[in-house]
């Protein structure tokens, strides 16, 4: 549904490359440290508004379900806005959806999820729909990992930096600086939009919500690919919205402390995209690697559970 088309290599301008790379790596960064955040922040608003702070384990399925819900309007929205202009809407939309969270009532905070998840499910369509005509089948799966990274680079950032500002301004004020920074940061984007909107696919027709599903099924092999992915990402999922409250609660660190673990994580899981992404290309088979992540990330899953309180 993305619109990927892999360019011929003599169509492929080297020089626009780098830069329609940085621009799309620096949008999916922001959009990812803005769908961060909200898991980051949860033990400081939870603590003020004396929220049970299980609560954040809502956040993570109403996110998918903003996600799930525009992913359906996405070639519609490519034919409008293009791959950047969606991009950059996906920047303003997550921005809107933290800002929702100032206010202490809590249908807006389903709201701020909701809003934040629509952001997140259009950036990786758009920012694929931008790279697929400047990619070759030599090079695509190596480019399209390196936009990748900035899912958890985004997220590290969040870890890193997010509870240092907590702890200085409030929480509140961390949360609208977030949005306003994400404002200016697409207005600063603007210009590019019709110089990397200049190429790129086709956008999709639209079509029926099954349509991709039964497509994904029918193909030989894929099904247990699948389920290697709804496994892999509900992995993802729960490291990603639970770590930070899992290491205040229940292990008894600092919010400081939390975080940077969770940055440490999505630090390792930026460098392991690209070796993963070489290692499929170069030696083995991408079977073989997602075997190998499995066992990687369960036993990194059973440390994790066997963690003592301090």
């Amino acid at each position: 549904m993305s619109g990927i088309i892999l360019a011929d290599k003599s169509s492929v301008r080297r020089s626009d490359v780098p830069f329609a790379l940085v621009i799309t790596l620096l949008a999916q960064t922001a959009v990812s440290l803005l769908a961060a955040s909200v898991a980051v922040l949860a033990p400081a608003i939870s603590y003020e508004r004396e929220w049970n702070l299980s609560f954040v384990a809502l956040y993570a399925p109403l996110l998918y379900v903003g996600a799930f819900s525009i992913s359906f309007r996405i070639p519609w929205l490519l034919s409008k806005l293009g791959g950047m202009g969606l991009a950059l809407g996906a920047v303003l939309v997550d921005a809107l959806g933290l800002a929702c969270l100032l206010s202490p009532r809590p249908p807006m905070a389903v709201l701020a999820a909701l809003f934040i998840g629509v952001g997140y499910g259009a950036m990786t369509p758009a920012s694929s729909h931008i790279l697929g005509p400047r990619t070759t089948a030599q090079n695509a799966g190596m480019i399209m990992s390196i936009k990748q990274v900035g899912v958890p680079m985004g997220a590290m950032l969040a870890g890193l930096i997010l509870p240092y500002f907590v702890l200085q301004l409030g929480w509140r004020w961390t949360t609208g600086g977030m949005a306003v920074a994400s404002v200016m940061l697409t207005v600063a984007l603007l210009p590019t939009v019709s110089w990397l909107n200049r190429l790129q696919g086709k956008a999709p027709a639209r079509v029926r919500p099954l349509d991709p599903v039964r497509r994904l099924l029918a193909i030989p092999g894929m099904r247990g690919l699948l389920g290697a992915t709804l496994v892999y990402t509900a992995m993802q999922l729960c490291l990603r919205s639970l770590l930070t409250t899992y290491m205040v609660k229940d292990v008894g660190m600092g919010l400081s402390a939390a975080g940077l673990a969770l940055s440490f994580s999505q630090g390792a899981g930026m460098f392991g995209q690209v070796i993963w992404a070489w290692l499929s290309d170069r030696m083995m088979t991408s079977r073989t690697v997602l075997a190998i992540v499995g066992v990687v990330m369960c036993a990194g899953a059973l440390a994790t559970a066997s963690l003592s309180p301090r």
